[in-house]
Order: structure tokens, then sequence, then C-alpha cells
């Protein structure tokens, strides 16, 4: 049966822990060891093993020791091919273990205020030519880079002031992608020891001009840092 391999720990943390490593009755995480480093791993058909359990998994680890996350679908065929890619890639999964030593990711949601839509031109021929006048579309098109400038300025203005909020109380901050234009995310390596801080420097932060709301998520294991 294949084996899908969460993340990675330091043995010495693995054997530390007291408890079971397991969450729920359908998967038990077992570890396979190999010198400095030990790997998390599942036994479980791929396709009855999803991301959304990974995650959940990860979570009960991360909530006890360090754990370098791996890609979902890292799927080895046996524990000699585990054992295998610890050797390989062991300097570089203890340089990450070290850099994360502790710590947790933070992340922030935030709906921006944004300026209205614009609208877009409608096309209606079969040569894609847009059904309106070239002024008329010459308007729209600066409309539109008028509309993402404004969203540019208002995500550069939110996060300034998201990150001076809590600085002092991170170790790195990262902008990460989004699909939804008038959202901007926001992750933040946090030691734990700083967690519950980071929350209420948040909650008692000034709002500012450009932001509707935003959503804090976590802490969770450091999937943007690693």
């Amino acid at each position: 049966m294949p084996l899908h391999v969460l993340g990675v720990s330091r043995s010495v943390d693995v054997a530390g822990s007291s408890r079971p490593w397991h969450r729920g009755e359908e998967h038990e995480v077992r570890w396979v060891v190999e010198g400095p480093l030990a790997a998390a791993a599942v036994e479980s058909p791929c396709e009855s093993f999803g991301p959304l359990e990974q995650a959940r998994l990860l979570a009960d680890i991360h909530a006890r020791i360090t754990i370098r996350p791996l890609r979902y679908g890292t799927v080895l065929p046996q524990t000699a091919a585990v054992r295998d890619f610890l050797s390989r890639r062991g300097a570089t999964l203890l340089r990450d273990l070290l850099r994360i030593e502790g710590t947790g990711e933070i992340g922030l949601r935030v709906v921006l205020l944004g300026p209205s839509t614009p609208s877009s031109p409608e096309r209606e021929d079969d040569n894609g030519l847009p059904a309106m006048s070239p002024r008329q579309y010459l308007a729209s098109r600066r409309q539109c880079y008028a509309w993402k400038d404004q969203l540019e300025r208002q995500t550069q203005t939110v996060t300034g002031s998201l990150v001076q909020a809590v600085e002092g109380l991170y170790r790195q901050w990262r902008l990460l992608a989004s699909t939804t234009p008038a959202t901007v995310r926001l992750a933040f390596l946090v030691q734990r020891n700083h967690w519950e801080a980071f929350r209420r420097r948040l909650e008692t932060a000034e709002p500012n001009d450009a932001c509707r709301r935003y959503t804090l998520l976590g802490p969770w294991p450091p999937y943007s840092f690693v």
C-alpha cells in the first residue's frame, strides 16, 4: 500500500512525545526514522486520502512538535523509499526545520474597501471585436487600469499598516497570491509563545481606511515558509 508522506520532523522530537500519533480511527500516523530525521506517513489508497485529512493530521502533529510540511500528493511506494528520501534531502530538511523551529503560520485574509468594479467591454461578433466605438473601448480600458492601480495602492497601504501593527511579533511575512482582486492574503511566521500577543495586537489595531474587514487564520504548520 502506498505511503502518503505528510511532513518531516526531528527524530528526537518524535521520540520525546508520550501520546500516540493518530487522528481519529480512519488513519494512523507512522514514523519512518532515518538518522536525525523522521517522516510522518500514512498508509492509505490514493483515492481515499484527501488534502483535508492531510491538513488535519499535520495540525495534530504541529500542536506538539515542529514539523516541516510536504506538498500534498507526496506518495512513496514503501518504507525504504521514504528512508532514501530522508537521506538524500537530509541537509535541506534539517535547515528548514531549524528555520521554522517553534513557529506556526498565522494568516490574514483582508477584504479591501475597493473601488467599484469597472464594466468590461462587451464583445459580440465572431472576430472578438468590441461592440462599441474605439473611443468608448479605450475609455473602458483606461477605467480598468485605473481600478487595478487603485487596488494596488490599497493593497500596499493595508499591507504596510498590518505588518507595522504586529512588528516584533513575527520572524517573516509574505504576501500570498489571491484569486479575488479585492482580497489580500498575508502569511506570518510567528513564534509559538507570541501567538496570543499577535492576536491581541491585531484586535486592538486601528482599522485602516482601505480595509473593509479582515479574518485571522491559524496558527497552523508553516506551509508558506518551506
